[in-house]
This record gives structure tokens, C-alpha cells and sequence, in this order.
């Protein structure tokens, strides 16, 4: 027989997904404007050469003219591409972040939720606060449980 209480369940990142959210659309934001600066920069470069080659008299159809133009359909093709896959990266490694952040507040919050509501503790043992080893803020658990531990006395 399958024991269900030890399979793993799916990791929910979304533990306070107003912040975790926010983290997200800023963190793509800034993705977006810097991929849209570089090509509003690129775009006056290829401007600037297509005035050069009409300066030096080339024709609109000469291979000058083609090749700033096949160029310029390589960079817009390539950003498109980068900016989302770059988007999509940012997104992933902002949400894996913003996880180890949030998960010890998520901790700290059932910790005492359920300490207050007596499902923790004892009447001669109050429970160890813990946090994941990959977690921001670990080093909060131990001034804790000290004081929780200085409160019993």
C-alpha cells in the first residue's frame, strides 16, 4: 500500500503573491525598458547609416543599402526573441528569490499561529522554529526560539 502522507506535494511559490507578484511585474519591467532602450538606440544607428550610404550617393537598391537592411531585420528579430526569453528568465528567477524571502515570514506566521492556538506546544515544551536551509532570514530562528525559550522560565 502507497503511503500518501510521504509523497512529496508540489512546491506552492506563490505564498504571498501580492509581493511576490509586484517582485515579478517590476522585475519585467525594467526587463522590457532595457530591451526597449537598446533597440530605440539601435534603430537611430541604422538610421544614421541608412542617411550616410544616401549622403555618399549609393542607390536605394544598391547592397549597401540591403545589407543595413537585412541587418536591421537580424537585430529586430534577435530582440524580440531576447526580450521574451530574457522576460521569461527574469520572471523564473525572481519568483525562486521572492520564495526564499516570503517562505520564512510564511513560516514565522503558521509558527505562531499555530503556537497561539496551542497545536504546537506543550505544557513543558514549546517547539523549535526552523527554517529550509536555502532560506533568507534562517538566522532569525535562533533568537527566537531563545526568547520563546526565556519566556517559558
Amino acid at each position: 500500500m502507497i503511503n500518501y502522507r510521504n509523497l512529496r506535494r508540489p512546491k506552492n511559490y506563490l505564498l504571498f503573491p501580492g509581493i511576490q507578484l509586484t517582485l515579478m511585474l517590476s522585475g519585467w519591467l525594467v526587463s522590457m525598458c532595457t530591451f526597449l532602450l537598446i533597440w530605440w538606440r539601435v534603430q537611430g544607428t541604422f538610421k544614421y547609416l541608412k542617411e550616410m550610404g544616401e549622403q555618399l550617393g549609393f542607390r536605394p537598391t544598391s547592397a549597401y543599402f540591403r545589407m543595413i537592411e537585412g541587418q536591421q531585420n537580424l537585430f529586430n528579430h534577435n530582440i524580440v526573441l531576447f526580450g521574451i526569453i530574457g522576460s521569461l528568465l527574469s520572471g523564473v528567477v525572481v519568483l525562486i528569490l521572492s520564495h526564499r524571502i516570503v517562505g520564512p515570514i510564511y513560516r514565522l506566521k503558521t509558527f505562531f499561529i499555530e503556537l497561539s492556538s496551542g497545536q504546537k506546544s506543550s505544557q513543558d515544551s514549546i517547539p523549535q522554529l526552523q527554517f529550509r536551509d536555502n532560506d533568507y532570514f534562517k538566522d532569525l530562528a535562533m533568537p527566537i526560539n531563545k526568547a520563546l525559550s526565556m519566556l517559558k522560565k
